[in-house]
């Protein structure tokens, strides 16, 4: 499997979801892609698991774990 496979299988699949709670769907987005994995190496390399309070994408904050807290809450999420 290429990554672009599995890129567009994850998109599809949080589509789906995203669907069956009248959500509009999400697109993948590279350079955010590049952000998430440096974050990622950064915790594998520090053993740790945490937010990334600095993560920007064009001046905007980057949210995490948006749609769990959603989910979970069945609250109102706002910014998305």
């Amino acid at each position: 499997m290429t990554d672009r496979v599995f890129i567009d299988d994850c998109v599809k699949s949080i589509n789906d979801f995203r669907r069956s709670h009248q959500v509009s769907p999400l697109t993948h987005n590279s350079a955010v892609s590049v952000i998430a994995q440096r974050w990622a190496d950064q915790l594998a390399r520090t053993c740790s698991l945490g937010h990334n309070a600095n993560a920007t994408y064009s001046g905007q904050p980057l949210g995490e774990n948006c749609a769990y807290k959603w989910y979970s809450d069945r609250r109102d999420v706002t910014g998305i």
